[in-house]
This record gives structure tokens, C-alpha cells and sequence, in this order.
């Protein structure tokens, strides 16, 4: 009997190897032990790669001990909160993993070391910065673009935060996606399962929101 059961076993070891991603997730999102131990054998890497990529992106000062403990956090969340459930694409859930454990690096570093990062880029910032994506002319009253308005970024980026906290989380994620990953409108629309006209029209929105919010300050 006993041997019955440990080729059973080994088996099934064999198949989690070659188990597809949707089928993975979903055992993972059932409680399955062996699922999520392939689970993690499979994104480890991935995870440590992120970690570290988004540190230095932000220029924070890190040790390894750092990026084992936010390895940790990023898969027990998964794990505790069943986050797997919030994966709309289980095709794409690396780009998803990789979303996850930078602002898991980030929350880290904020909440458990309360550090700032040096090189903070927040979403105003990246707005004000960038080129492609939203960009600072594309959200200016007209009669504002200008060299005054370039004078005072400190001023502009504290109405374009107020502006995006007053978003919902969705709107939120979606300008997220658009200006920090530079995600174009087809892109986003595939990771958060929303139609392309919605995505164009919530950002169209997001823009002539946070104009007339500029336009009635600056």
C-alpha cells in the first residue's frame, strides 16, 4: 500500500512541474500545500529581481538581509490573503508578480524602516518628468503652458497629488500603470480585464479632472 502511495505521490510531483500557470494559481487559490510550493519554486527568482530592481530604481541603500525578508512578505501575503483571486489575466500573472513585490519593497521600506526613498518618484512627479505617457502639457489649462508654470513644480505637484487622491482606486491603478510602468491603453485594458474604450475614456477623464483642478489654483 505504502508504495502505492509514494508513486502517487511522485506522480503528482512530476505533473506540478509541468502544470500550466491557470492551473497552478488555481490550486494555489484552493489551499493546495504542493501547488504553492511549485508556485514559489517557479517565481522566486522573479520575485528577488523586482525586489531589487525596484530598489534601485529609487536609489535606496539595501541589504541582503533586506530583500530576503520582503521575498518572505511578498509570498506569505499571497498566501494569507489569497491575493492569486485578484489576478484577472493567470496568462500574465508575471507581470503581475512583479507589480506586487515592488510595492512590497516600497510598503517595506516606508513602513518597517520608515524610510523615504531618496529618489522618490511618485505619480505627480512622474507626470511633471516624463516624456510619453501623461505628461505635464497634457494636463495644463492651455493658457498655462508656459515657463511660469515650469518655475513652479513644488506648487504643481502639490495640486496634481491633491487632484489624485481624489481618484478612486481604479482610476488610480490605471494612471498608475499609464505613467509609472508605461503602459500603453490596450495593455492596461488586458491586465485589468476592461474593455480599450473604457481605459482611453478613463484616462481622457483622469486629464480634464486634474486640468480644471490646475486651472482653478495655479
Amino acid at each position: 500500500m505504502q508504495i502505492i502511495v509514494d508513486k502517487i505521490s511522485k506522480l503528482y510531483y512530476i505533473r506540478l512541474h509541468v502544470m500550466s500557470e491557470q492551473e497552478l494559481i488555481n490550486r494555489c487559490i484552493q489551499k493546495d500545500f504542493l501547488a504553492w510550493g511549485e508556485f514559489v519554486r517557479r517565481y522566486s527568482g522573479l520575485v528577488y529581481w523586482a525586489i531589487e530592481h525596484r530598489l534601485k530604481k529609487w536609489d535606496y541603500f539595501y541589504h541582503h538581509q533586506d530583500v530576503e525578508e520582503i521575498h518572505q512578505n511578498v509570498f506569505l501575503s499571497l498566501w494569507k490573503k489569497n491575493k492569486l483571486e485578484q489576478v484577472k489575466d493567470q496568462k500574465k500573472v508575471a507581470g503581475w508578480i512583479v507589480i506586487v513585490s515592488g510595492n512590497e519593497a516600497i510598503d517595506y521600506f516606508r513602513h518597517e524602516k520608515s524610510q523615504v526613498p531618496p529618489n522618490a518618484i511618485s505619480i505627480f512627479e512622474e507626470i511633471i518628468q516624463k516624456d510619453g505617457a501623461i505628461t505635464l502639457a497634457d494636463i495644463l489649462p492651455s493658457n498655462k503652458k508656459d515657463d511660469s508654470a515650469a518655475n513652479e513644480p513644488d506648487e504643481i505637484g502639490k495640486i496634481l497629488e491633491a487632484g489624485i487622491n481624489s481618484l478612486s482606486a481604479k482610476e488610480k491603478l490605471i494612471l498608475k500603470l499609464n505613467t509609472l510602468y508605461n503602459k500603453k491603453y490596450r495593455e492596461i485594458a488586458e491586465m485589468l480585464d476592461m474593455p480599450l474604450g473604457s481605459v482611453a475614456t478613463s484616462i481622457k477623464n483622469i486629464k480634464s479632472r486634474l486640468k480644471k483642478r490646475l486651472r482653478g489654483q495655479i
